[in-house]
């Protein structure tokens, strides 16, 4: 497969529901690390319980980058998932999705026309999961995965790529 640029313009969406109480973070952590650490990057954090909270970030250092993984790390899971009060940031170049992809409460998950890539130690809704990554992400499962090869599909241009059109 073709290989893409990291982007310098990124959402990444946090889920801080209880279904991620008691489950190790670490890898998703460590991903999100690896991926930020030593460039500028322009994000939007989107920590996801009932709603979305989001904020604007500039990451341009390794330090603000370990600011960001504590902040992450002293989520609290609390809650139900709200997965269908989540937009993607049209702006964003790709969606990093730390989460498991269980959405608990009713509502339309929207078809996003940006790359989604699902990261998550364990995949609750492999279907929602693939629905989210379907323009261009992919769902990456960090149980099956190692850390180099996550990182090395974050970049990869997929061969097949589905797009909603006017009809849909």
């Amino acid at each position: 497969p073709a290989m893409r640029p990291l982007p310098t313009r990124v959402e990444v969406l946090w889920d801080a529901s209880l279904s991620t109480q008691g489950v190790d973070r670490t890898a998703e952590l460590e991903v999100l690390s690896r991926f930020l650490r030593g460039r500028r990057v322009e994000m939007t954090l989107g920590v996801l319980r009932e709603t979305v909270q989001t904020r604007r970030l500039t990451l341009a250092s390794d330090t603000q980058v370990d600011q960001l993984l504590t902040t992450l790390l002293d989520e609290r899971p609390d809650g139900a998932t709200g997965l269908a009060s989540w937009h993607a940031d049209p702006q964003a170049e790709a969606v990093l999705l730390f989460g498991d992809a269980v959405t608990t409460l009713p509502g339309d998950v929207g078809a996003p026309q940006t790359p989604v890539f699902v990261i998550a130690q364990r995949i609750g809704d492999p279907a929602m999961a693939r629905w989210l990554a379907r323009a261009g992400g992919q769902v990456l499962d960090l149980s099956a995965l190692t850390l180099q090869q996550v990182l090395a599909r974050l970049q990869q241009t997929p061969a097949l790529q589905v797009r909603q059109g006017p009809l849909d």
